[in-house]
């Protein structure tokens, strides 16, 4: 008899024991204290890298799914569906945000360009660089010699082919407008920096998105203390440092919005706290595109 009372209790304790993990509680069983504490929330990973079009599925242990909510701090960076599937659908970095019981827990998301994005921009930066030591002309002869009737009369084959209207003006917007048509054509040109023709920096920020940190192929755009002044084409970063090529400027370390001359530079990113980095729409050489900008 004093048997099956034993193994009754023990049928009784693996069942409380059972019910404990489900249902998260402080037990006293049957011939001792058993103490059981609720499941760790975690998400599955913190920090996520993809290419542009590609997904990854985040999930956060130890919480119902049906109570998490998810959210994405930069939409036109990357998308997150209802069940955490996160979507690369543009350049840079954000974060995919799950929320359970009004706490966050948050994933580090950077969309990198696919290789068709980055073969397109490395062709933008390889016309530009091809056009360093172009120096702007005092009259209208020699627009497509480098260095021949050099002056400062901000007459420049730029000018003259991608914005007759504003020949004789500074021209550094320019240079970035022709570059963009070189490379691409007059019609992909207009849908990358949608402002056409580009011309003052200052408006460029109401045409596209822009960002305090920067990434290859981004329009830099510089800030005097009173306004966007000049711009150039980001052509490398690492870290904190960033080089660009820039039209309109002079050899020199500072920034130069009324030059001469097409130079490759470098800057420290801290050194300048009001600079803007605004992100043309590489995706647009993308096979699939439509696809990757839809919700997922």
């Amino acid at each position: 008899m004093e048997g099956k009372k034993n193994k009754f209790r023990k049928q009784v304790l693996a069942l409380i024991l059972a019910l404990a993990v489900i249902f998260p509680l402080s037990l006293t069983g049957v011939g001792g204290s058993v103490s059981v504490e609720a499941a760790t929330v975690a998400l599955n990973r913190t920090t996520a890298m993809v290419t542009v079009g590609q997904s990854v599925k985040l999930s956060l242990t130890g919480a119902p799914a049906a109570r998490v909510s998810w959210r994405c701090r930069n939409t036109n960076i990357a998308r997150v569906s209802a069940s955490g599937t996160v979507k690369g659908v543009g350049l840079g970095k954000t974060a995919a945000i799950a929320v359970y019981k009004g706490k966050e827990y948050i994933c580090a998301v950077d969309v990198e360009p696919t290789k068709k994005m980055s073969k397109a921009i490395n062709k933008l930066i390889l016309v530009a660089r091809k056009e360093i030591g172009y120096m702007e002309k005092k009259s209208l002869k020699n627009l497509d010699s480098k260095k021949a009737n050099a002056g400062y009369g901000n007459y420049t084959k730029y000018s003259r082919d991608a914005a007759p209207y504003y020949q004789g003006e500074p021209w550094c917007a320019i240079f970035v407008s022709w570059c963009m048509k070189e490379a691409y054509g007059l019609n992909k040109a207009q849908k990358l920096l949608k402002d056409w023709p580009y011309i003052a920096c200052r408006f460029l920020p109401g045409y596209l998105p822009s960002y305090t940190v920067p990434r290859k192929g981004d329009i830099v755009i510089f800030h005097d203390g009173i306004a966007y002044n000049h711009t150039g084409i980001v052509t490398e970063v690492h870290g904190k440092q960033f080089w660009t090529i820039e039209g309109n400027t002079r050899k020199v370390g500072e920034v130069i919005p009324e030059g001469y001359i097409v130079c490759e530079k470098s800057y420290d990113l801290q050194k300048l706290p009001n600079v803007r980095f605004c992100r043309p729409d590489y995706t647009l050489f993308q096979i699939g595109r439509a696809s990757c900008r839809e919700r997922v």
